[in-house]
């Protein structure tokens, strides 16, 4: 205003109790940068009349002005198009209170517009990054599109803007937006829901694609808002997921997850390969650790390998000796892998689990053969062939040395006739099972023993129907095994046979000495080696035999009197006289 009392007033006022900052001026040269009311006169109106539209037109919020005028007509009088910039008129002279009631009124509304356009301006922040496509379309006319729209649709922020929704929407899906958008509630009452269609992007690319929409102010006006989330992706990745399910479901070998953020790593989930290999049902699988498949024969190095792989978070495999459900053994190949968040977080391992007990037994078959023929039968071949040479040389008696060469040669038929049990067992060829009455064969060895060796003092009792339905190779294994109890000093052996409901169960205890724990020890729970070996084959292809019946064979080593035990399933029906 131009200077004089009344704006001394007017300042004083201003400046008084309500503590405005009041500035003032004649010329544009003297508008502040910013301000929130400006009171002014019709001449200044008319000389800063650029300025102050500019100022107006710099905001997105409310700048009110305030017109003091001698009279009512001072609007009227202003410039073509200069009253457009009031939005208040005071007639001079007024009141204190009037005045201050008037700006406080127009500094209300002003507050009230900065407030909504810092939340629009953190609302446009918000749509420019949410990861979903936002479009403002208004009359079928994109308004609006932010980042996310313009990577979904393939096109320039520039050629969205004021486009038609028709060149994304095919003509097939025309319909289901059509209804979207008439189905958009009024303005405030919420959106609608997701509705499934198939857009294109800018290269007629497909896009499988769901879409809402609500009804929202902009620029003054009623526009819609379309929130377009991006199907496709989550579709493919949802559907390999089902593949990869199916796949872990119908894989042969166990697959098992277990949770490393609780304690004792239990498990969460098992397919059903791991429920037929054990014997679990899943229901009794889940929340526990797998080590309950450990048992008395499970070697405790495999098992401390296997925890400290777990404890250190680090992939493994180990073999282990695990035990089913019903108790009998089986080799697992235990397999593990951590699992790492984004984070690099240890939250889970996967375990894969095969059982490998046929390769087990024949890598352990193949061993004995191999230690057969390059040990025993090269020995006895030296043995032979030293003789030979001696009778030649004339250095052995000929009797002696062709007793000494029959006897290898004796030894030699033995060995072939074991090489074709174990051939049998080997090859286990379909049919080489029959039903026998397992006391009968036993019974028939034990009279044998007896005859065989008149000092042995071997005990055997029977109970209950043994019939079990055996290998071809059980019978000769077992006749085997009773004449190695008579081979000592004092044969001295206690053999128990009986029926426990459906099993048989066969022991042997050797109180003679006939059987060393070594050799019992080795072929119950190892492998062969060049140092560690026995010295014959019966032990192995009893085991086998017992294996090769379904049953389960396994020792006790206590030194006095080590003990065989052997387990049948027993047979279905009984055998019946010819």
């Amino acid at each position: 205003m131009e200077p004089g009392r009344a704006r001394d007033q007017i300042v004083e006022w201003l400046a008084g109790d309500n503590e405005y900052d009041v500035v003032t001026g004649t010329d544009p040269s003297g508008l502040p940068e910013c301000y929130d009311v400006c009171l002014l006169d019709s001449e200044v109106a008319e000389r800063c009349f650029d300025s102050l539209v500019q100022r107006r037109n710099g905001t997105d919020a409310y700048l009110p002005h305030l017109l003091l005028a001698d009279d009512e007509d001072a609007l009227a009088g202003l410039s073509a198009g200069r009253g457009d910039l009031i939005d208040e008129l005071l007639t001079l002279p007024v009141g204190r209170e009037t005045l201050l009631r008037h700006v406080e009124n127009l500094l209300a509304t002003r507050r009230a517009s900065l407030s909504l356009a810092e939340s629009e301006r953190k609302y446009r922040q918000l749509i420019e990054l949410t990861p979903e496509a936002i479009l403002l379309v208004d009359n079928g006319r994109i308004r609006y599109a932010n980042e996310a729209a313009v990577g979904l649709f393939g096109a320039d922020k520039s050629v969205l803007m004021g486009g038609s929704t028709d060149r994304f929407v095919p003509e097939s899906e025309a319909s289901t937006l059509a209804d979207v958008v008439a189905s958009v509630p009024d303005l405030g009452d919420g959106a609608t829901g997701f509705t499934e269609l198939t857009l294109v992007d800018a290269r007629g690319r497909e896009i499988e694609a769901e879409v809402a929409a609500v009804a929202v102010t902009y620029e003054r006006g009623e526009a819609i808002q379309l929130l377009v989330r991006d199907l496709t992706e989550s579709r493919r990745q949802a559907e390999r997921l089902r593949l990869f399910g199916r796949a872990i479901e119908a894989a042969a070998h166990g697959i098992v997850i277990a949770d490393a953020r609780i304690e004792d790593t239990p498990m969460v989930y098992a397919n059903s390969g791991f429920c037929r290999i054990t014997g679990y049902s899943l229901g009794e699988l889940l929340g526990r650790n797998c080590r309950f498949l450990q048992g008395e024969n499970t070697d405790p190095e495999a098992v401390a390998q296997l925890r400290h792989a777990v404890e250190a978070g680090e992939p493994t495999t180990v073999d282990l000796l695990n035990y089913r459900k019903d108790g009998t053994a089986f080799w697992n190949r235990v397999e593990i892998t951590p699992i790492r968040d984004q984070d690099g977080e240890l939250t889970h391992f996967l375990g894969s689990q095969r059982d490998i007990t046929d390769r087990m037994r024949n890598e352990q078959r193949l061993t004995v053969l191999d230690r057969i023929l390059r040990h025993n039968v090269r020995n006895k071949t030296n043995v032979i062939r030293g003789y030979a040479d001696a009778i030649i040389a004339g250095e052995e008696p000929p009797d002696v040395a062709a007793s000494r060469i029959r006897t290898a040669a004796d030894e030699l038929y033995t060995i072939s006739e074991q090489i074709r049990e174990f051939d049998d067992v080997v090859r286990d060829i379909e049919g080489a099972t029959e039903l026998v009455a397992l006391d009968a064969i036993v019974g028939e060895g034990v009279a044998a023993l007896r005859q065989e060796y008149t000092h042995a003092d071997v005990q055997f009792r029977a109970s209950g129907a043994t019939t079990v339905a055996a290998h071809s190779t059980l019978r000769a294994a077992l006749h085997d095994l009773l004449f190695q109890l008579g081979d000592t000093e004092q044969p001295n052996a206690e053999i128990t046979l009986v029926r426990e409901g459906d099993e048989v169960r066969l022991e042997v205890v050797d109180f003679g000495g006939a059987i060393p724990c070594e050799d019992l020890e080795l072929v119950s729970t190892r492998v062969e080696t060049p140092l560690e070996h026995l010295q014959g084959l019966e032990l192995w292809l009893l085991r086998w035999a017992v294996e090769q019946s379904d049953g389960e064979f396994s020792v006790e080593l206590d030194p006095e009197a080590p003990r065989i035990r052997m387990r049948f399933p027993a047979a279905e029906r009984e055998l019946r006289d010819s």
